[in-house]
């Protein structure tokens, strides 16, 4: 049950129809989750101000991924090189604009169908 929150000052107008499922299949790839599980909540129009930019002139974002198992330190690379380059080529924000935080998320403190994820993984159930 992956989940991407990208944040960014573009207006909503500005993401395309196809963004999600698009990131869906890419982060599918990244981090070996089917796409069917995986979450993109684009959160557009924000108020981010950064060092390199302060008058806010170009488009800029961050991500946040959280996901039981995010993988090696090799693949945790990976999958930032990639998604940026993905935010790069489909909404026009460059790298030194784009910021992503990875977060191993404990199975234990996620709820789904109101039972604890570790519960419902050990038993195949969820």
């Amino acid at each position: 049950m992956p989940f991407l929150h990208l944040y960014t000052t573009l207006p909503a107008h500005r993401v395309p129809q196809d963004f999600s499922q698009k990131t869906a299949v890419l982060l599918s790839q990244l981090l070996g989750k089917p796409a069917e599980i995986i979450n993109i909540h684009v959160i557009t129009e924000q108020n981010i101000y950064q060092g390199t930019d302060p008058e806010r002139q170009l488009p800029n974002g961050y991500a946040v991924i959280r996901s039981v198992g995010t993988g090696s330190p090799d693949d945790i690379k990976r999958t930032i090189a990639e998604l940026t380059a993905h935010v790069k080529q489909t909404l026009g924000i460059d790298e030194k604009q784009f910021i992503v935080f990875i977060i191993d998320a404990d199975p234990n403190l996620i709820g789904k169908h109101g039972k604890v994820l570790a519960g419902l993984l050990k038993h195949g159930t969820w």
